[in-house]
């Protein structure tokens, strides 16, 4: 846990905390509110990335797929009198881990896996009742000989979006999912990982596609940010997305952006393809792995979603 006073852009003579999961597990704790002349708390929930598929590793002359990105994570948010909360608990979601990379001649990519939920929970009447969910972003599937399936976005009080699709005909990665960040007076959602390049019946490697942006939006402080960079053929890995940046309007200021998507691990017909790459903190969804050929070199790893969060103000 980070604990910060006066965390720039948060709300003025606040204590911010910031809550990640411990040991790249889903994490609970119990919450016990801080020393301090705080009344009021607010908590924003961030699910863990979902992991993304590693692409398939196949003969020549046939359309070899890489894997389906992972989707986003959901985020929700909510604010409460401290002297009301009872005994609270917090699980942090973490980011799902990438499939692993193909070593078997003509088989399929392996998918990646969910992304863990975020809760907020107190006790009540004797059990753990449930106040506030983010869920973790769903994950890539395999490359296939026709597809690699993207992961949805987790659901929550802002939805996260959808991974990229693998080309079902070999072709190159395409880019994740953007965001805007124009939803005022709210938390924006992270981005998704970008697919990782395929290799057509012409034996065409290509290059994985970006994770997703966050574009500007209402916010005169609103900050342009770029997933993780694609991975060039033959066989470069995909990018790492970026962590969360401060955005200083907003209610919940310093955490007003989630973490953006890893690129896609470019396609490799002479040895190993590339992997995907990691979704950035907290919540981004990871970029799939590049497709290979039969005896040549295994295919691209899927990425590792990036970890959920719990976000805390006191006032």
């Amino acid at each position: 846990m980070t604990e910060v006073f006066g965390f720039p852009g948060s709300i003025a003579n606040s204590l911010t905390q910031i809550w990640t999961p411990q040991g790249g597990a889903n994490t609970i704790i119990p919450w016990t509110r801080p020393d301090g002349p705080w009344s009021r708390v607010q908590f924003v929930l961030v699910g863990g990335g979902g992991g993304a598929g590693s692409g398939r590793k196949g003969l020549g002359a046939t359309v070899r797929c890489a894997g389906g990105a992972g989707g986003s994570a959901g985020v929700s948010w909510g604010e409460f009198a401290l002297d009301q909360l009872p005994e609270v608990y917090l699980t942090i979601g973490a980011g799902g881990a990438g499939g692993a990379s193909q070593a078997t001649n003509s088989t399929n990519g392996n998918v990646g896996i969910v992304g863990g939920s975020t809760l907020l929970q107190v006790v009540w009447a004797g059990a753990l009742a449930t106040l506030l969910t983010a869920l973790g972003g769903d994950p890539g599937g395999g490359g296939t000989a026709t597809s690699g399936s993207a992961g949805n976005g987790g659901v929550g009080m802002v939805t996260g979006v959808a991974g990229a699709a693998a080309s079902g005909s070999g072709a190159a990665g395409a880019n994740g999912a953007s965001v805007a960040n124009n939803v005022v007076g709210a938390p924006w959602n992270p981005t998704s990982g970008g697919s990782g390049g395929g290799i057509t019946t012409g034996n065409a490697q290509s290059a994985g596609g970006r994770g997703g942006l966050v574009t500007p939006g209402f916010s005169t402080a609103a900050l342009a940010g770029a997933g993780g960079a694609a991975g060039a053929q033959p066989g470069s890995d995909g990018g790492r997305g970026l962590a969360f940046t401060n955005d200083q309007g907003g209610p919940f200021g310093s955490f007003q952006q989630g973490g953006l998507g890893g690129g896609g691990g470019g396609s490799n017909t002479a040895g190993r393809a590339g992997d995907g790459g990691e979704g950035g903190f907290p919540g981004g969804g990871a970029g799939s792995g590049g497709a290979s050929v039969d005896a040549t070199g295994d295919s691209g790893a899927g990425g590792r979603g990036g970890d959920g969060a719990i976000f805390v103000v006191c006032y």
